[in-house]
């Protein structure tokens, strides 16, 4: 993808206003110069030396006219100049003690009565990000559009408080960019995590009122939608992939024995009998290219199998060990974490989801670890030839429900047969065009 910087911004101070920049010089390992240069602790803030977490700070998830706030900062003199609607302009040195009480009378009336108070201003360092590393937020313009489509109206991209904000991707593409690295100018930057958005998102930051809420939770579940039908090059170059040699290349019980990282590559996850073995002969068009075995949990192997010498298939053995015993199990799990986590080629996981049961607590597990290994993941229900299409509508509601939930789920779900050949040209398609 080739896009362009549409939008620069950085806040002063954490929580309490958005500064519009016309450029910025970044450094590695380093947040925007002074974004979240200082917060403002409340009276029932427990701190630690250094970063600390945004519950221990004022902010517009918890007051919403703090959204309204705006910015300006004169980086010579280090001071600060906000404004509100409803309070006019400020300016004071967030340094200086003597100016604190006059910064606090100012702002205390923008946060409710029942509620932690302003009590001081605190700086760590570096810019007190969410995130406990330094970091900086990028956003697409393409995914507030689409997103301002499902609401119904415009939405203002101050609401989610971003620094970077690119145009050029398609809607959500983002999701995609885990573990990957974009080129802005001639800064690179790595993208480690998708970002958990609050509360604050809900608010009108032109007034600070909340206008949202609930609308907008089920807007942002809506951008999980069905994997479209591949583009027509899309689908004969996935076609030609998988057409060409498949060959089994080892099972692995230790990362020692992971074959050379010289390749991208995929793997697949899925509970026991959830038609794992089926998918990838589907895929392959072999019929028994990967076994399933007869008894759920016995094959702890993480299985290889070379797609041509572009591509890796990594079958991950199936989960929800009724038959396995614990230690194996234990064993399995940590081998899976030391994958997941250490596998700089791993491009995508996809998350096979029995179309008859929906998504499961087991289920979940696995979402959940393939969030803190910040690897991107793909849902496929499988077995959809076994419901009726009218049962699509509570599947899809429960999936998508659920998959709110995961910052490192793909937003687009693929529904597959591989008994009657559904979606196996899209997977396909989408395996053969990752980057």
């Amino acid at each position: 993808m080739t896009g362009t910087l549409a939008h620069v911004f950085r806040h002063p101070i954490k929580g309490h206003g958005r500064e519009a920049l016309a450029s910025v010089p970044l450094s590695a390992g380093e947040c925007v110069p002074h974004d979240r240069r200082w917060a403002v602790a409340h009276d029932a803030a427990h701190l630690t030396d250094g970063w600390n977490a945004c519950a221990n700070f004022a902010r517009g998830a918890k007051a919403p006219a703090l959204m309204a706030v705006t910015a300006r900062l004169d980086e010579a003199t280090a001071r600060v100049t906000l404004n509100h609607p409803d309070r006019g302009e400020i300016d004071f040195a967030p340094d200086d003690p003597d100016d604190l009480p006059r910064f606090l009378d100012w702002v205390r009336p923008l946060n409710p009565p029942d509620r932690a108070q302003p009590a001081r201003i605190v700086t760590a360092g570096r810019g007190m990000t969410d995130s406990d590393f330094p970091s900086i937020s990028v956003q697409t313009t393409a995914s507030l559009r689409d997103l301002s489509m499902r609401m119904g109206r415009d939405l203002s991209m101050d609401r989610w408080r971003g620094n970077l904000w690119l145009d050029g991707a398609a809607p959500f593409a983002e999701f995609g960019w885990i573990g990957r690295q974009i080129e802005i100018g001639t800064a690179v930057l790595e993208v480690r995590e998708r970002i958990t958005r609050c509360l604050a998102t809900a608010v009108d930051p032109e007034t600070g009122h909340r206008d949202a809420g609930r609308r907008l939770e089920a807007a942002v579940t809506l951008a999980f939608t069905l994997a479209p039908e591949p583009e027509d090059a899309d689908r004969e170059v996935g076609r030609l992939m998988f057409a060409g040699p498949v060959t089994f290349v080892k099972g692995v019980v230790a990362m020692s024995g992971l074959p050379p990282a010289d390749r991208l590559e995929v793997c697949f996850a899925g509970r026991s009998n959830v038609g794992k073995s089926s998918l990838i002969n589907a895929l392959t068009g072999r019929k028994t290219l990967a076994r399933a075995s007869n008894t759920p949990g016995r094959t702890q192997e993480i299985n290889y199998f070379a797609l041509g010498d572009t591509r890796y298939l990594v079958d991950l053995p199936g989960y929800g060990y009724a038959e396995a015993p614990v230690a194996v199990v234990a064993k399995w799990q940590a081998l899976l974490r030391q994958y997941l986590a250490g596998r700089q080629t791993l491009r995508r996981a996809f998350v096979l989801i029995d179309a008859r049961h929906g998504i499961k607590a087991v289920d979940a597990e696995i979402l959940t670890l393939l969030d803190r290994s910040a690897v991107t993941f793909q849902v496929v229900l499988t077995k959809v030839d076994k419901i009726h299409r009218d049962e699509r509508v509570a599947l899809l509601a429960q999936v998508t429900g659920a998959l709110a939930k995961h910052p490192a789920a793909y937003p687009e779900i693929v529904i597959t047969s591989s008994e009657k050949g559904e979606g196996i040209e899209t997977l396909r398609a989408i395996i053969a065009t990752l980057v």
